[in-house]
Formats: C-alpha cells, structure tokens, sequence
C-alpha cells in the first residue's frame, strides 16, 4: 500500500467531513434521547396509559430493618395510690453479736461472743471475743452494768497487739489519768 507523503486538499476535506457527520449525528442523538417522562408531552403519556390490571400475589416479607435510635424520655407520670400496708416482719437479728459488758475490776458482767475480760493494767483492760475481731469496728462507752448514771472519763479502743479475738479498752478519768471504771463494749462485722 501507498501513502503519500503530503495532504491533498481532498483529503482535508474527506477528513473534516467525516468528523462533523459523526458529531453532528452524536449531538441530535443525545437531544432526542428520552431519559424521562418529563420530556413526553402530557397528551401523548396520557394516551399510552391502559386500565390497571388485576392485583399480583403478595411477595415475600423482607428482612427485618435496623433498630432505631431510642425517642426521647417521655414526660413522668402522675403519683399513683398509695399501696397497702405490708405485713410485719420477721425480727431482724441484732446489730451485734459480739458485746460485752465490763465492771470496773474487770469481771464480764454479761455479753455475748465474749469469753474473757483481763484487766492488764490500772485503766487497761483485754476483751477477748470466740472469734477474729481483728477486722471489726469497735464503740465502747463509759456506763455501769446495772442501774445507775454512767461515770465520767475517757474510753478508747483498739486491735489488741498478738491475739487477733481480742479488742484493747483504755480508760482515763477526767484528769486524763488511768482509771477502774464499768464500761460496755459492741463490735461489728
């Protein structure tokens, strides 16, 4: 095959008409191209109409949608009645099982887990209880054990140093020295 090596004016224009057939009929294609009913004239969509045709079968249900966000807190309703009375309780146990009370010479007068009162020194007395108390809270008071006003002075309480089932109690009297005198003591757990 032969190609020349200059262009004829034949060719130029052969080539240029070629180009404006293809673009000219590519730009009437896309003006008269319908992408919608909006460009059919209403007469013309409304002759293409039919009846509507019987009701198909009903399909299958679709999968469940996501949950949606909760709505906001409604407003709180009114008070209801008042309910009746319930029916008495059982009686609760007591506040502590570990308490003792302790005359001024040391003797366990009375109480409960409590084995054993040693008075170690003037104002310092060892309870000592059936078990470890070590981790318990101790609420001592000065009072007698029997009737009469309780006497006056400072109590203290405390862990007692190498025995875990024992709780220590200091007494001073109003001078802040050590003192013989009654007390109660409770420990809780």
């Amino acid at each position: 095959m032969f190609i020349r090596k200059r262009l004829t004016y034949a060719n130029v224009v052969a080539t240029l008409a070629l180009v404006f057939a293809m673009s000219g009929g590519a730009l009437a294609a896309s003006h008269y191209i319908i992408t919608s009913t909006k460009q059919i004239s209403p007469k013309v969509v409304k002759k293409l109409k039919g009846k509507r045709g019987p009701q198909g079968k009903t399909g299958l249900a679709g999968p469940a949608g996501k949950e949606g966000s909760a709505g906001k807190e409604g407003p709180a309703g009114k008070e209801g009645p008042a309910g009746k009375e319930g029916p008495v309780g059982k009686e609760g146990a007591s506040a502590t099982a570990l308490w003792a009370v302790v005359d001024s010479a040391g003797t366990l007068v009375r109480g409960s887990g409590a084995t054993t009162v040693e008075a170690v020194e003037t104002g310092g007395y060892a309870v000592t209880f059936n078990r470890n108390v070590s981790k318990c809270a101790y609420e001592a008071t000065l009072g007698e054990s029997g009737a009469g006003p309780a006497p006056e002075g400072f109590i203290g309480v405390a862990t007692r140093s190498g025995n875990p089932d024992a709780v220590w109690v200091w007494i001073r009297n109003t001078s802040a020295a050590a003192a013989e005198k009654p007390f109660h003591l409770a420990v809780f757990c």
